[in-house]
């Protein structure tokens, strides 16, 4: 099986972001995750064959150059949203919101009981152990699908509950400082081009709000005593 020529121009715009040698593995690892029925790093090698001219661990590395800060995953986000650019609109359309990786094993870096949104109920709130992640992604509506619109993830930070963030000696931070952090980042990249994000009412309380960036808006789903007729009375996280 082979990959259609234009994959690999595709991928050409993410190569800035990354050394000549990480991109390539990055190249035949993204190739074995079209063709691997499991989505491990040694399932694409294995999937990718006579392909993969290096030895494994090459691979392997490659991942775990994310941790080394070889490669900033900011900046591959970022050229992800210059692929789809064609794609969008005068205003780009964001969404937001977090979602858990169920994980096993205490020694796995930034895991800890959070809130489980599949298993819980408005009566009962279920937790589970795992790595809790915020997303930015971009919903876009693409030619060979129209009327169907996908949200495409750009941007993502790791959320460290207090006790993890204690363990790692972290600074604990809430998911809307996460949120704002992505999105403050995005927005003075993009000073010229509008961006509206919709989110949940986790997103839409006054520590994102009263932050977001001039040329960024938010729609939320408003709690019950919000007030919607008056000027906000609360300072702004913002201000030094």
């Amino acid at each position: 099986m082979k990959l259609v020529s234009g994959f690999a121009a595709l991928l050409q715009g993410l190569s800035a972001t990354m050394t000549t040698p990480t991109f390539t593995s990055l190249t035949t690892l993204l190739t074995g995750w079209v063709f691997a029925r499991r989505r491990t790093v040694t399932r694409m090698i294995l999937a990718v064959g006579d392909a993969a001219g290096k030895h494994f661990s090459s691979y392997h590395s490659a991942c775990g150059g994310f941790r080394a800060a070889r490669w900033s995953l900011d900046a591959l986000g970022l050229a992800v949203l210059d692929l789809m650019q064609p794609f969008l609109g005068s205003v780009i359309l964001l969404g937001l919101d977090d979602t858990l990786a169920r994980k096993r094993g205490m020694k796995r870096f930034g895991t800890g009981m959070h809130h489980d949104p599949l298993l819980s109920s408005r009566s009962k709130v279920m937790t589970n152990w795992g790595h809790s992640w915020v997303v930015l992604g971009v919903i876009v509506e693409l030619p060979f699908r129209r009327g169907h619109s996908y949200c495409l993830p750009i941007l993502f930070r790791l959320s460290l509950n207090k006790k993890s963030a204690a363990k790692h000696r972290r600074a604990y931070r809430t998911r809307p400082e996460l949120a704002v952090e992505m999105l403050e980042l995005l927005c003075k990249q993009r000073k010229h081009q509008r961006f509206q994000v919709i989110a949940d009412s986790a997103y839409g309380g006054q520590s994102v709000l009263c932050c977001l960036p001039t040329n960024c808006d938010l729609t939320s789903r408003l709690v019950k005593d919000a007030r919607s007729n008056a000027r906000p009375l609360w300072p702004c996280c913002c201000t030094a």
